[in-house]
């Protein structure tokens, strides 16, 4: 749209923060985004755009259409001639970018994300799987030898929506399924086997 000759731009890609917020002080800049700041991190386009974003290990998770990454947080990582990585603080908000190497994402479907603890649990509509995430890793919860991976990829490829859950009490991993719960499927995707 156009106001004043001024016109809207959507960056599917990009992370952008405000200004500060301190309770203590009566401080609230969370409406203001200064451009002279450079207050944003633009993310590779190619793994399609921006679908959930998730705090987690003082970073941010950054659920893509076909990638998971991580930014860090006031930190950058400094590599050395043989290649071992160091992680360092940084003046910059919004440190470097970390694409995790693992090919996944979390298609269209960011409801689908659960997050018990440091853990992430979600599906990839696309490649018809559910992903466990700790840290820089993730596991295939779905995959052949899992006993539901036939009964799984049909699912996936049969529903459009998946809404994750977490049962506490059964330490399940739950996904609704075009509004009806997949109970039997539930049970199959504990945190006991990741």
């Amino acid at each position: 749209y156009d106001i004043n000759g001024y016109k809207a731009i959507r960056k599917e890609n990009d992370i952008c923060y405000s200004g500060l917020y301190n309770y203590e002080l009566n401080i609230n800049q969370l409406s203001t985004f200064n451009p002279v700041l450079l207050n944003w991190k633009t993310l590779p386009s190619n793994y399609g755009p921006i679908q959930r974003l998730l705090s987690s290990d003082n970073n941010i998770t950054v659920y893509c259409t076909n990638k998971v990454m991580l930014v860090m947080y006031e930190k950058s990582i400094i590599m050395d001639l043989v290649g071992n990585e160091n992680v360092a603080t940084s003046n910059q908000v919004l440190g470097d970018v970390i694409t995790i190497d693992y090919e996944c994402g979390i298609g269209n479907n960011p409801e689908s994300l659960v997050s018990v603890g440091s853990a992430h649990l979600f599906c990839d509509p696309i490649r018809k799987r559910v992903y466990l995430k700790q840290g820089r890793e993730i596991q295939e919860l779905s995959g052949q030898g899992t006993g539901c991976f036939n009964e799984f990829v049909k699912i996936l490829s049969t529903h459009k929506t998946f809404l994750g859950a977490f049962d506490d009490a059964r330490g399940e991993y739950l996904i609704g399924v075009d509004q009806d719960f997949s109970i039997e499927l539930a049970r199959k995707f504990t945190t006991a086997n990741a």
